[in-house]
């Protein structure tokens, strides 16, 4: 018999916060920018199988896009550091992309699908279109 598997709550960080007042998120989206990781390229001989892999079709333009629409919907985690979102979410074509910050100093992010089946992605997939 297996021993149950142990409940964890949330951590922090992934935390969806409320929808953040617009001046809020209009300083957010005007200085925010994204900076591919290329631990999550195809292109590279960097990437790490722990890592998800981006699409091929999703470029540099498109991940700025995803990052700027979630951050518009609000979509964006609880946990602030250095006064930016650790996390920020996006969904498109039904896939779920999560962007992390890597730079607070300069509000860079960079971005990744998140698993489809992951119950986390599940609940963010209906929080965007609430937010809509």
């Amino acid at each position: 018999m297996e021993p149950p598997r142990k409940r964890t709550p949330p951590r922090p960080q992934s935390e969806l916060a409320e929808p953040a007042p617009e001046h809020e998120v209009d300083r957010f989206a005007s200085e925010a920018r994204y900076r591919a990781s290329r631990y999550h390229r195809h292109t590279t001989t960097r990437w790490r199988p722990d890592k998800s892999k981006c699409p091929s079709g999703v470029g540099r333009e498109s991940a700025k896009a995803l990052l700027l629409r979630g951050i518009r919907r609000s979509m964006f985690s609880s946990h602030r550091r250095g006064g930016w979102p650790q996390k920020v979410w996006a969904v498109d074509g039904g896939v779920v992309y999560e962007a992390q910050l890597t730079n607070r100093g300069q509000g860079e992010y960079h971005g990744y699908p998140m698993k489809p089946d992951d119950r986390f992605a599940q609940y963010l997939a209906v929080k965007w279109d609430e937010r809509a």
